[in-house]
């Protein structure tokens, strides 16, 4: 199954530049295996543009720049998709890679679980939900 991207990917492709980190990660709960790609952001977007998802904010950031991952949508919660993609800054001097390793393994492990992220899912990486 070949997972096409919505008119919404598309322009959030379009719109900002990205490398991809692909992490193939088994889904113990349920049968097959889901492919997390970490899609990084080179000028991160404003946060207000996106719909529906999931924002991640680095709390040690300033508000208006503390923007750090984004899930668009929520088929990854409805369907068993192959492929989840989750956007994301590179690391920084405040968000270090470190920080952003933590939050992808927190990411990784809610969006298996079919878990909606919520509140601080690590250290100081809140989880908003737009629902």
């Amino acid at each position: 199954m070949q997972i096409q991207p919505t008119q919404r990917d598309a322009r959030l492709i379009s719109a900002v530049g990205q490398r991809k980190d692909e992490r193939h990660v088994s889904n113990n709960t349920r049968s097959g295996t889901v492919r997390i790609t970490w899609s990084e952001w080179t000028v991160v977007p404003n946060p207000w543009s996106f719909g529906h998802g999931v924002h991640f904010h680095d709390r040690k950031k300033p508000r208006e720049s503390d923007l750090v991952a984004f899930v668009d949508g929520y088929r990854w919660l409805h369907e068993n998709p192959e492929e989840v993609v989750v956007h994301c800054i590179k690391p920084d001097e405040v968000t270090t890679k470190r920080t952003l390793d933590a939050m992808k393994r927190r990411i990784e492990s809610l969006l298996l679980a079919k878990s909606v992220p919520c509140g601080i899912i690590a250290r100081r990486i809140e989880a908003i939900p737009n629902a």
